[in-house]
Formats: structure tokens, sequence, C-alpha cells
């Protein structure tokens, strides 16, 4: 920090003018605080390595899985879904009557909206 020579303790005021400039240097324990956080921040900066270890870890253990066991498991069960589905009886009046209510809460809705038109309209 830059402070005039004559706001200086200790000086007197007639020896420093404002236009003349002195540089204070920082209390020793700024400068070891400073030195101490540098010192902890490099440390700091190597965290992949470890991090990269303790993944691979738990991918070994299964605590982690990854994309392809991801997409494999996915795969899987959606081929298991579709065999359960074909081993189920389904008989043509089942799909028919299932059809049926799907169409008739259909038309209610478009009816329910129609209405609701018509009444804001």
């Amino acid at each position: 920090m830059q402070v005039p020579t004559a706001y200086k303790f200790g000086q007197d005021k007639k020896q420093g003018s404002l236009s003349s400039l002195s540089l204070i240097q920082a209390p020793s324990y700024v400068a070891a605080s400073e030195q101490a956080a540098d010192s902890e921040a490099a440390p700091a900066q190597d965290w992949a390595s470890p991090f990269k270890q303790w993944q691979e870890s738990q991918t070994a253990d299964g605590s982690i899985k990854s994309d392809i066991q991801l997409r494999k498991e996915i795969l899987e069960t959606g081929t298991l879904s579709v065999l359960s589905c074909l081993q189920t009886p389904i008989t043509a009046q089942k799909i028919e009557k299932r059809v049926e209510e799907m169409f008739l809460s259909a038309c209610r809705r478009v009816a329910g909206l129609h209405l609701i038109g018509q009444i804001i309209g």
C-alpha cells in the first residue's frame, strides 16, 4: 500500500509532501499466512488421481456401475418385459374391451373440452 510520507507515523509533516509516496510493507504474519495458503493449495490440485482410484475400487466392488453395465441391464430388462408380455394369456376379447374403454374415455375428454370451449367462447 502506498501512503503519502506526510501521513506516516513518527515523521515530521514538513519532511514529506503529498506527491512523494513511500511503500509500506505488510506485517510478517500476513506474509506467513499467504505462504501457508499457497502451500496448502498445491496438494489440493492433485485430486484427480485419488478420485479415479476410488472410482475404480467402487466399480470393482459393484457399488458404481459403468455406462456399459447400465445399458446392458436396460436391454435385459426390456427383453424380459417383452417375453413376459408374450407369455401372458391375451385374448381378442380383452384387446377389444380395452380399445373400447380407451375410445370412450377419449370421447368423454373431447366432449368435455368442447363444452368448456362453448362456455368460455
